[in-house]
């Protein structure tokens, strides 16, 4: 009994490898098919391995349908085929899909269903996945304060030309760009350019003022 299950551990072995070998050999073909842009050969090999849950075929399938290399162009089928690979947890599968949802390419444009996507990718480490996060919240974040109207001075005060309010509003409008020390520092630089260009204006226009007001005194007298 010893001797025999070392053999029979082998031929199970031996087996598994068999009937996994046609499969790898086909991705195999399919990926150099593909990486020599001969799509139609890449097409034929990696469809019947996507159809057995392939998680790389179902990717290369979807990417082949998506851009129309070596088939009709269909962003439908391309989005059936990133789900099922995006599901299999395939980070790429998961931002490709989540871009289709944001912009609404062979899917239901919703911005939800992006970024859950999005998220996805973006926690398994996908920098492009990340970046398309930050930008949909951002944007989501302006639209909110736009909303709000908490730009709304600096609107106003652009069309009055109230240069002074319009720089405050416009360095309001950086808030989520810029630093409290950022801000600060700007703050002050104006400070140090506009007010010895405001003093002489408002010495002048305070002079004559002084004047009538002695002018008066003396008068009185």
């Amino acid at each position: 009994m010893m001797i025999h299950k070392p053999l029979h551990l082998l031929l199970a072995i031996a087996l598994s490898l068999w009937i996994a070998t046609p499969a790898w050999a086909g991705y195999a073909e399919g990926k150099a098919a593909f990486d020599r842009a001969d799509y139609s050969t890449a097409y034929d090999e990696f469809r019947p391995l996507a159809e057995s849950e392939d998680v790389n075929a179902q990717y290369y399938i979807g990417l082949l349908n998506r851009n129309g290399w070596g088939i009709e162009q269909d962003d439908r089928e391309a989005a059936k085929w990133m789900r099922l690979a995006a599901n299999q947890d395939l980070v790429e599968a998961q931002y490709v899909l989540g871009y289709m949802y944001q912009h609404g390419q062979g899917v239901s444009s919703d911005i939800d269903e992006a970024k859950r996507w999005y998220r996805m990718a973006a926690k398994a480490g996908d920098t492009d996945a990340q970046q398309s996060l930050e930008i949909i919240y951002y944007e989501e974040q302006r639209a909110l304060k736009a909303q709000r109207g908490d730009q709304g001075g600096f609107i106003m005060s652009a069309d009055s030309g109230d240069w002074f309010d319009t720089v405050l509003g416009l360095l309001i409008g950086l808030e989520e760009t810029m630093t409290v020390g950022d801000i600060l520092l700007i703050a002050a630089v104006i400070l140090i350019i506009v007010v010895p260009v405001i003093m002489p204006f408002s010495f002048y226009r305070i002079k004559p003022m002084l004047q009538d007001i002695s002018d008066q005194g003396s008068r009185s007298q």
